[in-house]
């Protein structure tokens, strides 16, 4: 919802309670234990840390310009931030609650997903990289390595396709 996340009652058996957030809520990512969901919050370019047993907001972490999509890796406690605006993903350190560091990427990621083994993380861009009028023109997947926190290759995609939402 606009301003909010709604905490839903999969049983049905409870009133949705709605969590109050400064900004509008966009992507969102839940914890493998499923005590935490973090939720990027457009507008004040933060991401929320949900509480979920107490629906309510713990923290806030600071990230770049339009936050858009979340991804969580697990084993190595991180979180990745595609932020729209400012062309890069912003890894936290789910431990501290801190920036690593902002990975510049081609433009507007619009999504992301963290591999199995959490060595990639595979980062859509919403908008391909060049002028509109070119025909070539085609959307572009980052692939970050983990460990070196760093773009490993940009893959293009064939001419014509654009605005890729998800991974």
């Amino acid at each position: 919802t606009f301003g909010g996340v709604a905490v839903l009652d999969a049983a049905g058996k409870t009133a949705p309670r709605i969590v109050a957030l400064k900004g509008v809520p966009r992507g969102l990512a839940i914890s493998g234990d499923g005590k935490s969901l973090y939720v990027a919050q457009r507008g004040v370019g933060t991401i929320a840390v949900i509480d979920t047993a107490k629906a309510s907001v713990t923290s806030e972490i600071p990230v770049g310009r339009w936050p858009e999509a979340v991804a969580v890796a697990d084993k190595s406690k991180r979180l990745y931030v595609c932020n729209q605006d400012s062309h890069s993903v912003s890894v936290i350190d789910l431990s501290t609650g801190k920036g690593i560091k902002e990975i510049p990427v081609v433009r507007e990621p619009s999504s992301a997903a963290v591999t199995p083994d959490e060595k990639h993380v595979v980062v859509t861009n919403f908008m391909p990289h060049g002028v509109g009028t070119d025909i070539n023109l085609g959307a572009v997947v980052s692939i970050i390595d983990a460990g070196k926190l760093a773009v490993a290759s940009t893959v293009k995609l064939p001419a014509g396709s654009t605005a890729v939402y998800g991974v």
